[in-house]
């Protein structure tokens, strides 16, 4: 795939129309894998906040789907990581965060593997993580319900500057527009008065 392909694939004339979630969906979903060299050539081109805000709605969607601690954890460090390289702008991150996408895309929708069992079956699938992010989406529709089990998917590792970059930037996230606790993700909790 080239980068002309990418663009027809995603829908969008040029690297500066990167501007919307279900472009980001189309590249970490699709059935093929899309080489980090092409990855590079359209990211250099785009808006780096613009694609920082679309990793973090499109992660933040996933995580209130999934519903599970540890997977959530994983997939939160890895929004932060992409987030990080992202906006940082240089050649260099720009060349990792390429690198890092493609191997997520390849992760998650080839090589992680979900069990998903039938509630009252004893038949159990084995499935990528994006199906199974699509499984439970369909869910809601279908009323059909199915226990999930993440354990095989938490092998993913990130390299540890990766990890500092992703640390720095959700502490950035944590301390810019607010200061009060509720706007970031803290929640009052009644019956704990102080």
């Amino acid at each position: 795939m080239n980068l002309t392909e990418l663009l027809e694939l995603i829908e969008i004339d040029e690297p500066a129309d990167f501007e919307y979630v279900e472009s980001f969906a189309e590249i970490v979903e699709n059935d093929d894998e899309i080489p980090e060299e092409v990855l590079c050539e359209l990211f250099r081109e785009t808006d780096p906040e613009t694609v920082s805000e679309l990793i973090d709605s499109y992660f933040t969607e996933i995580e209130e789907i999934l519903e599970n601690g540890d997977i959530c954890e994983l997939l939160e460090t890895i929004k932060y990581s992409l987030m990080a390289l992202i906006e940082d702008g240089d050649e260099q991150s720009i060349y990792r965060f390429g690198e890092e996408l493609a191997r997520f895309q390849i992760w998650y929708s080839f090589e992680s593997q979900v069990i998903a069992r039938e509630l009252g079956e004893d038949q159990e699938r084995v499935l990528c993580l994006r199906d199974a992010v699509t499984q439970k989406r369909l869910e809601k529709f279908e009323g059909e319900g199915y226990d999930y089990d993440f354990s095989e998917c938490l092998d993913y590792e990130i390299e540890e500057f990766i990890l500092d970059m992703a640390g720095v930037s959700r502490e950035r996230r944590m301390t810019d527009g607010s200061d009060d606790l509720m706007d970031n993700g803290y929640v009052y909790d009644e019956g704990n008065d102080i």
